[in-house]
């Protein structure tokens, strides 16, 4: 608790005579304990979920490059990929953007409504 605990705690727990090592067995401190516990379980929660999320970003990245570099190291024309990907992709994407009745925008791409 000493180690953990800001300097004032210490010092209070020497002024009640609390020496080191004795578990302490008031219900206000254990609450309070139990309390910041919490706090700190629920922000180190929150921490790994956002870390699981980056990770899931980072592996479908990672899927889609390595995908890439091997359909090109199987020999597959670098220019027929580009069409693939890119002009079709594109002309996909417009043609979703005209059947549901947004027109794109010139200058940047996206959908106006």
């Amino acid at each position: 608790m000493r180690i953990f605990a800001k300097e004032w705690v210490s010092k209070l727990l020497e002024r009640l005579g609390m020496e080191e090592g004795v578990p302490i067995e008031s219900k206000l401190i254990s609450r309070r304990i139990e309390t910041a516990q919490k706090a700190v379980e629920g922000q180190h929660f929150e921490s790994r979920k956002h870390l699981l999320e980056y990770d899931d970003v980072m592996n479908k990245q990672r899927e889609a490059v390595y995908g890439l570099r091997r359909r090109l190291l199987e020999g597959m024309d670098q220019k027929d990929l580009i069409l693939e990907d890119y002009v079709f992709g594109n002309s996909r994407r417009l043609d979703g953007r005209v059947l549901s009745g947004k027109r794109p925008c010139r200058r940047t791409g996206t959908s106006k409504d």
